[in-house]
């Protein structure tokens, strides 16, 4: 395993630079052994209360650690209460910006040398010591600028596992470190850095040494954040070190002041978050401060983050932190302004302020039993982001609005949020969708104007479009995020009866496709996109009551259209999914007459078509998806006994269950594939209220 500074492979150079700029030292590779020292070249400063934004380094800058500091203020936002690990080379813990002591009362409260096997984990090389100072040291100031870590108040312990830098640190004394913290839980240490790796991979993949200590620390609650590595890229799939593959892992690649990524940075699609990772200040072994570059020192700045979240939300899981970083980040496209070899991927990067923002939005609110979540609510959408956390939009008849709320892995709710109050009616139809970074996204139907309207959350708040605004449009809007991270509405234009689609492109501007002109269609949308990229709209054609289904060609930017099931005298409630193991398509929807729940499943040329339920007045509000391949789900309500059942599909065979036996009106489905759950949103009409229940998948 080896070392992630800027030299973690051969032919990349450390580089260690005086804050004064009078000298640039070019360290040896890290393949080799070596001893290396650099003269202190500022002093520290008292601590203070640090507000002249443009006084601050250019890194600190770019993160906007400096308006988190100036927002929190009277927290104040400094890690206070939080406990960080390092793996590494271990910490020179008599830096007086990082505490000047070893052991309780000091800042480096505790840790382990295991490559000497004492207590004494004393930085004999110096790439610990940066990194601690990258998460916390105390306020420093150089070239006019200030700096600090990012949670100077926050608890160090050094675990030592590199004595000189070398590239062959084993598996095993990773795996030793690790289990020291599973062993420790009295110190209460939150999360851990790990600026080490090896490998190039571009998909998840679990280390077979160590990677059950990384899950038992997920398991517990304790983030792990590592460095992505510094072999650049060496193809267009890129690849990342291990640990920072590890899926329980926050992976960090690196950036520069200027928001270009690093060359030197690994990244692929399993890549979490970028972080500046040059042109670093940060703490010298035997005192002083200096420059340093490499994703090893991104990795600690999110680290310290974390700490900085904690502070506001104790509460918060190793998937609610992912969560959120990736949600309030700053896009950051490789290929625009990087040179040589690029992924073409889009990138989340750090923002602090907006971090800061979502962690307090999403906490827990104190419950109101007078108005509790989903009160009045019926139309609504939920939806599951790669990280577990819900998302959940409904239509609150009383307010005449749409509200928007999360839920974290505790399974607490947060309060919701209004999200277009500028007009009345406003969501009564509407449909929620999570792009690639985690951030909802909302097509809504404007009832005051008669307009579709999107609102896209941007880390912070949320950002209104007008999407369509040519007299009665938007009804029945189903909502998808496309390959390149852009979404695509389908919707019914009832003025004339059209069933239409709008896509938004990199610029932000719209562009809207007609998908069928044919009578009156679209009352009833769903669209989805398979693994390959494709988009398809399954809708009702009222003129004619059937079920029909559009195929976009991205070569003509034209729609095919097919005729699903022509049986019917009329079809609503239609739900789409694509089979992963086939990607065809599979469409659930109501048979108006004789009131029956049907599922239409593609064979590649035609589509066969069954009947799940004929118990009169079932499948209303159907619900499509897939457990694993040739394996559909469907919830829905059953109107005559006012109960959601299930219907699933095995070995050639469907059967029903009932998930509740009252109540099941509006009923919407999120999944959470990570976990194996869904989540189940019914209507109780008793308490005229909304609820979410969990089922396992």
């Amino acid at each position: 395993m080896s070392v992630h500074g800027s030299s973690t492979h051969p032919g990349v150079r450390d580089r260690r630079r005086c804050m004064a700029g009078l000298t640039q030292t070019n360290c040896t590779p890290l393949a080799r052994s070596l001893t290396r020292t650099v003269a202190p070249c500022v002093d520290t400063l008292e601590p203070r209360q640090l507000m002249a934004f443009n006084d601050w380094g250019d890194a600190e800058r770019l993160m906007r650690l400096p308006d988190a500091i100036d927002a929190y203020h009277s927290l104040p936002l400094d890690g206070g209460g939080e406990t960080i690990a390092i793996v590494d080379s271990g910490i020179d813990y008599n830096h007086p910006s990082l505490g000047g002591g070893f052991g309780a009362g000091f800042k480096v409260i505790g840790g382990y040398d295991f490559v000497d096997n004492d207590a004494n984990p004393m930085d004999t090389f110096g790439h610990g010591t940066e990194v601690a100072g990258v998460i916390g040291a105390d306020d420093f100031t150089a070239d006019g600028k200030t700096f600090r870590g990012m949670a100077p108040a926050a608890k160090l312990v050094a675990l030592r596992i590199d004595g000189n830098g070398n590239s062959t640190v084993p598996d095993e004394r990773i795996e030793r470190a690790l289990r020291w913290i599973i062993d420790h839980p009295a110190l209460n240490i939150n999360a851990v850095n790990i600026s080490y790796g090896t490998g190039d991979f571009s998909d998840p993949t679990v280390n077979n040494v160590y990677g059950d200590e990384l899950q038992a620390l997920a398991d517990a609650g304790i983030v792990v954040v590592a460095a992505s590595g510094n072999g650049g890229v060496s193809s267009s799939r890129g690849g990342i070190d291990t640990p920072a593959a590890d899926p329980s892992v926050i992976s960090v690649g690196s950036v520069d002041t200027a928001d270009t990524i690093s060359n030197f940075s690994e990244r692929a699609a399993v890549l979490t978050l970028l972080a500046p990772g040059e042109n670093v200040y940060t703490t010298l072994r035997n005192g002083g401060f200096g420059i340093v570059d490499g994703t090893s020192f991104a990795s600690p700045a999110v680290a310290g983050t974390v700490a900085l979240m904690r502070q506001i939300d104790s509460s918060l899981t190793g998937r609610d932190v992912r969560s959120i970083l990736r949600a309030s980040s700053v896009p950051n496209f490789d290929g625009d302004t990087e040179t040589g070899l690029v992924t073409h991927l889009n990138y989340p990067r750090l923002d602090v302020l907006a971090a800061m923002k979502l962690t307090e939005s999403r906490r827990a609110a104190t419950p109101d039993p007078n108005a509790p979540l989903g009160k009045f609510g019926n139309g609504n959408s939920i939806a599951v982001d790669r990280d577990g956390v819900t998302h959940f939009v409904y239509y609150d008849a009383l307010a005449q609005t749409m509200k928007y709320a999360t839920r974290a892995l505790s399974g607490e709710w947060s309060a919701a949020q209004t999200i277009d109050d500028s007009l009345p009616f406003a969501g009564y139809y509407l449909s929620l969708a999570i792009d690639q970074f985690g951030r909802p996204g909302v097509a809504y139907f404007d009832g005051t104007n008669g307009d579709l309207k999107y609102a896209q959350f941007d880390g912070i708040g949320w950002n209104v479009d007008s999407v369509d605004v040519k007299n009665s449009t938007g009804l029945y809007p189903s909502l998808l995020f496309d390959r390149n991270n852009h979404p695509v509405i389908a919707y019914y234009r009832k003025t004339t009866g059209d069933l239409r689609a709008a896509s938004r492109d990199a610029g932000g501007e719209w562009s809207v496709t007609q998908v069928d002109t044919n009578g009156d269609v679209g009352r009833s949308t769903a669209i989805a996109i398979d693994g390959a990229g494709r988009i398809g709209v399954a809708y009702e054609y009222s003129s004619g009551g059937d079920l029909k289904y559009a195929v976009f060609d991205p070569r003509s930017t034209s729609w095919s259209n097919a005729y699903v099931d022509k049986s019917t005298s009329g079809v609503s409630f239609v739900s789409l999914a694509f089979d992963p193991g086939t990607n065809r398509p599979a469409i659930s929807y109501y048979d108006a007459s004789p009131a029956d729940l049907k599922v239409a499943r593609s064979t590649g040329k035609t589509w066969s078509t069954t009947k799940i339920a004929t118990r009169g007045a079932t499948g209303l509000f159907t619900n499509i998806f897939f457990a694993t391949d040739d394996a559909p789900r469907v919830v829905f309500w059953d109107k005559r006994r006012d109960a959601t059942q299930l219907a699933g599909y095995e070995n050639g065979t469907w059967g029903l269950h009932d998930l509740r036996t009252a109540g099941g009106r509006f009923a919407s489905v999120g999944v959470d594939y990570f976990a194996g759950i869904y989540h189940v949103v019914t209507y109780n009409t008793a308490t005229a209220t909304l609820g979410v229940e969990d089922f396992d998948v």
